[in-house]
């Protein structure tokens, strides 16, 4: 039986957590879907332009909203944290039409490292 190891990582100061580990494919499409973007978009116009509509998808590459949640996901996966515990986007709750959304927009950092990974 393989031994699952644990990794440590660092918390910054703003709260992001560093990764040494590249991004996925999957993360680095949505931070181009989310760069290409005139403005925030939230996780359905995400999954249309960066996995043919699969909500779950976008939704495991950003990772929870909810700090405390981040931390228990990125822990149990023992992996990849998700986009918004990287620092690599951030989210905020709008109202368009009278209904609450929650949208995310790519964060100066997550240009950079883009920027990086398309190297």
């Amino acid at each position: 039986k393989p031994v699952k190891t644990t990794k440590t990582v660092k918390v910054e100061s703003n709260g992001a957590v560093e990764h040494r580990k590249p991004l996925s494919a999957g993360q680095v499409r949505t931070l181009q879907a989310l760069s290409k973007a005139a403005g925030p978009l939230d996780l359905g116009d995400i999954a249309d332009r960066a996995y043919n509509g699969h909500r779950g998808r976008a939704f495991n590459e950003m990772g929870p909203a909810d700090a405390e949640k981040q931390a228990a996901t990125a822990a149990r996966r023992g992996c990849r944290p998700g986009l918004l515990m990287l620092g690599l986007c951030k989210t905020k709750v709008q109202e368009v039409a009278g209904k609450k959304t929650r949208v995310y927009e790519i964060t100066p950092n997550g240009k950079k490292t883009l920027a990086k990974s398309a190297v």
